[in-house]
């Protein structure tokens, strides 16, 4: 008879680890069945001892044992998994059980009789006598995409003669897809794309595949497939490192871009972190020494095309209706289309909040803190309304007057795609006009939007959303970001970088004319991309997360808790005072309601170079499951 300690590889279960008994022929990394309650859950072995060894505890124990159900398997994890795992639920304050759920696809949990396994009776851990250079195994690549890509290919093919496979990680199946199609012949056969939109019977294969190969594989993938088990992955690419794809958005919130970087770590692989426009903190890490550079970092991004900022303010948009497209853009969009040239337009996602603009001159309502858009919020708890400040977090009252001209004709700012649309079916009737967002194209016909735009002879307009930005593959003379002054109000202290980024993207797009059309043409961001000017947007970044205390000088840890009012009041003043240690910052000027529920945060930060502090984790963990923990939020509302 053995004794299991197991860990729950289940999302909604939140027990780190749990005690059962057993006589079946069973080993640590192995996936077995459990009892919970009334319903029957997978876990991964965790220790595996002699019941005898433990045999007046059992006694003793208040509690009965419980039996292992079934063996599944007893070789899916390589060990430099579980260890990275394990490193990355510490830092997200999770278990490691929901850490591998989150990159353990439900298909290969559901076919693992059908899936292959690995040998683990004789897999040793991977050498790394030489420990203190393997931080020299860590690069950043921050350059054009075809740049980027062009070193890709030639490392592939370096990496395949050297026998040894290469993981490439998006943040998005879009992506993935998208990059994959980029080889040529003769690497397809060594070529496996893993992404949660292909078919369950197309994952398992190759899954199978990836496992079985014998030649090096290149392994174009998503986050949730990291779990892949082959030791010759000597190189760890994270593309698009910039995007919050990698962040999970429900629990358990972990950042898959974490968990590669610890895999290549204890893989003893090459970490590679590419993009256009890096984050900010990983700039400033390899400034720190935590990363060495592929090539001279690249911090001018030049494009041949003519590039304008247009202010949309004028008299016509004052005095009558607020237009989505300006008269100067309206003009442009009429000669272009009369010189039979293609468009792209941009705008940002739908539902963001909305800005206050003054109707008389124009003026956007700004924090006094941070000049950032002010957003309008309903503070249930006070029952009134509030500007907060998306950014710094910085609440202000409510505005009656303009604070430019004293004007009381105030009014809410909001422009969409439908907006957009309407406008231009007016302006060019005769001109084909595409549509790409969520909401109006499925997933299997976006492709098919955007080849038919690219095909159209003559003029044609295309317009969409974030989910444009990925299917787009050729040039045209004409791209214009029409609405991005909304996406200010998202609740994101990294959305400046955000916004620079996808401007740049789309200008990647253009061989003519690149167009900003914003109501706020003073706003640096939008010069610094025009200007291609990386490293002032950068300095002065980096020097705003100093003077808030952001990343990558503080760790974020924000602990939400809903419910009735009455009980999320009192359950935060818990908090307040169990964590006084660690001086939380409880916010109920930011109170919410969701989905009839009452919401509150609390807001840790600690220095970057304290976290993981073991104290502070321990009590994290011990709060139940009704607290939701976030480690490094986006958003700090």
């Amino acid at each position: 008879m053995k004794i299991v300690t197991v860990t729950p590889i289940n999302k909604g279960i939140f027990k780190d680890q749990l005690t059962y008994f057993t006589a079946l022929e069973v080993k640590v990394g192995s996936i077995v069945t459990i009892p919970i309650r009334n319903r029957t859950v997978d876990a991964l072995v965790l220790s595996v001892e002699d019941a005898t060894t433990r045999k007046s505890e059992i006694k003793s124990s208040d509690f009965a044992l419980k039996k292992i159900k079934e063996v599944k398997t007893t070789g899916l994890f390589l060990p430099e998994f579980l260890i990275a795992s394990q490193k990355t639920a510490d830092h997200f304050a999770t278990t490691l059980g929901q850490t591998i759920k989150a990159v353990l696809p439900q298909v290969i949990i559901e076919n693992l009789n059908s899936s292959k396994n690995i040998d683990i009776s004789n897999n040793q851990p991977i050498d790394k006598t030489h420990d203190n250079t393997i931080k020299q195994n860590n690069f950043i690549f921050q350059d054009d995409d075809e740049e980027r890509l062009s070193y890709y290919k030639s490392w592939i093919r370096e990496s395949f003669a050297k026998k040894q496979s290469v993981l490439i990680c998006f943040p998005n199946s879009l992506e993935a897809v998208k990059f994959s199609k980029t080889f040529g012949a003769g690497i397809l056969d060594y070529t496996i794309i893993l992404h949660s939109e292909l078919p369950k019977k197309t994952i398992l294969t190759n899954w199978n595949k990836a496992i079985t190969l014998k030649h090096p594989i290149l392994i174009i993938t998503t986050g949730s497939f990291l779990s892949l088990p082959r030791k010759d992955i000597k190189t760890i690419i994270i593309e698009k490192e910039s995007q919050n794809s990698y962040k999970n958005i429900t629990r358990p919130f972990i950042d898959f871009r974490l968990l590669a970087k610890n895999l290549a770590h204890e893989l003893n692989a090459k970490l590679i972190l590419g993009d256009l426009v890096l984050r900010a903190e990983t700039i400033f890490k390899s400034e720190q020494g935590d990363y060495g550079h592929l090539s001279s970092q690249k911090y001018r991004s030049a494009s041949p095309a003519s590039q304008i900022i247009l202010d949309s303010q004028n008299k016509e948009t004052r005095d009558k209706n607020i237009y989505a497209l300006g008269s100067d853009l309206r003009n442009l969009l009429i000669k272009a289309s009369t010189d039979r040239e293609k468009i792209i337009i941009y705008s940002g996602r739908k539902g963001l909040s909305q800005s206050t603009v003054c109707n008389d001159c124009g003026e956007i309502i700004h924090c006094y803190q941070c000049k950032s858009p002010l957003v309008l919020h309903k503070d249930k708890a006070q029952k009134k309304y509030i500007y907060l400040c998306h950014k710094c977090g910085q609440p202000a009252e409510v505005a009656d007057k303009c604070p430019k001209c004293s004007s009381w004709r105030l009014s809410l700012l909001g422009i969409g795609l439908d907006k957009i649309e309407e406008e231009l079916k007016t302006l060019l009737p005769e001109t084909p006009i595409f549509r790409l967002d969520a909401d109006s194209v499925k997933p299997s016909k976006r492709e098919e939007v955007v080849k038919k735009f690219y095909e159209t002879k003559g003029p044609a307009v295309i317009i969409g959303t974030e989910i444009l930005l990925a299917q787009l593959n050729e040039k045209v003379p004409n791209v214009i970001v029409a609405a991005i002054d909304g996406i200010f109000s998202i609740p994101d202290f990294q959305i400046s970088e955000k916004v620079l980024n996808t401007i740049l993207r789309l200008r990647q797009y253009t061989r003519k004319r690149f167009i900003i059309q914003t109501r706020n043409p003073e706003e640096k961001v939008f010069h610094y991309a025009i200007e291609g000017n990386l490293i002032d947007f950068y300095r002065e970044e980096i020097e705003e997360r100093m003077k808030f205390g952001y990343p990558p000088f503080k760790t974020l840890i924000k602990i939400s808790r809903e419910g009735h009012p009455d009980d999320v009041i009192r359950d935060m003043k818990i908090i307040s005072k169990d964590f006084a240690d660690y001086s939380p910052i409880v916010f109920p000027a930011f109170v919410s309601e969701i989905k009839g529920k009452y919401r509150m945060h609390a807001l840790i930060k600690i220095p970057t170079t304290s976290w993981v502090d073991t104290n502070l984790l321990a009590k994290l963990k011990e709060l139940n499951p009704g607290f939701i923990i976030n480690v490094e939020p986006e958003s700090i509302l």
